[in-house]
């Protein structure tokens, strides 16, 4: 009965002091719709640049950067400084090049495939 209390105790303590959906430096695809921010001359977020467009492979993305976990919108997350591994369209129909870095917001709980 102990172990089953402790292996409890365990999971809740895991839970509640989870980190980032990410690590910086890591190689991900991303598979939750996300809105891209400009990357500004001091390389913080600036204006929205809108949805991308979800690909059937996800977003192929390096993370340059992760900042602190927040709320945004009632989700918890952390914003993501990433460099795009693919050129992507966007939803207004403009492209985002390849190597472009941006940034964005990934809850918690962001369906993400590391390689």
């Amino acid at each position: 009965m102990k172990r089953i209390a402790g292996l409890v105790m365990f999971f809740t303590c895991a839970l509640a002091f989870a980190g980032p959906a990410v690590e910086e430096h890591e190689e991900v695809r991303i598979y939750t719709p996300i809105e891209f921010f400009e990357t500004d001359v001091a390389g913080k977020k600036g204006s929205s640049l809108g949805m991308p467009e979800m690909m059937e492979g996800g977003i192929k993305a390096k993370i340059l950067e992760v900042c602190k976990t927040e709320e945004r919108e009632g989700e918890k997350g952390n914003w993501c400084k990433i460099r795009l591994r693919l050129g992507m369209w966007m939803e207004d129909s403009s492209w985002i090049r390849k190597e472009a870095e941006v940034w964005c917001f990934l809850p918690e709980d962001a369906m993400i495939f590391r390689r």
